[in-house]
């Protein structure tokens, strides 16, 4: 995806509709209200949460985060009805080429994606220190040498005191660092349209 197709103010305007996280370990929730609605905004399907909702969903409690296990049989079942499904993997083969198909094709959600406790300190955001757990991004877009994320982190982070913007942008190798260091190495999850269903049509008997 180039610049031209991903222009930085079409970005902010995307992403001002987003929700952001209220506590430092609600992320994952954060990032799934915004995919999930962003997907239904789109493709006019009804699909709109809120904060409240999703923690409930995800069975979020501060301190404990949230029952992850679960949450991909929650999604799939919210999307199932509305002709989609929840796709959830990992490993080596989830490359910057794979983010990128995801992102481009227009009847898939966002790809939402974990990285490590360190990417904080590759963007400059100052935790309380006892932020050591893997963080949930959406990533908006790829072009040939950056990423472009959704940080549902930046009200926490406007909290702390620093008054500059967090940068919405990526380097790719930078981006790769904190992806592959993940506790679950290049996790993605994303929602696409379930496969066309097979209609077995009536065949004739045939004439004797």
């Amino acid at each position: 995806m180039s610049l031209s197709d991903l222009p930085i103010a079409d970005f902010e305007a995307r992403a001002a509709a987003f929700l952001p996280q209220m506590k430092e370990d609600m992320c994952v929730p954060a990032c799934l209200t915004n995919v999930l609605n962003d997907l239904g905004k789109r493709m006019a399907i009804s699909l709109k949460f809120g904060l409240s909702e999703m923690n409930r969903l995800c069975d979020y409690h501060e301190g404990l985060q949230c029952n992850e296990k679960a949450i991909p049989r929650i999604i799939d079942d919210i999307l199932y009805k509305r002709d989609y499904t929840w796709k959830v993997t990992s490993g080596p083969e989830m490359t910057i080429d794979f983010l990128r198909s995801i992102c481009e094709n227009k009847t898939f959600s966002l790809p939402m994606v974990g990285v490590a406790s360190s990417y904080f300190e590759h963007r400059g955001i100052r935790t309380s220190g006892r932020y050591k757990l893997d963080h949930a991004l959406i990533v908006m877009g790829i072009d040939h040498d950056v990423v472009y994320l959704y940080d549902p982190y930046e009200t926490l982070f406007r909290r702390g005191g620093y008054r500059g913007q967090l940068p919405r942008d990526m380097p790719i190798p930078s981006f790769l660092t904190v992806w592959d260091s993940a506790q679950e190495p290049r996790w993605v999850a994303w929602a696409q349209p379930l496969p066309t269903k097979q209609v077995k049509l009536d065949v004739e008997p045939e004439a004797k």
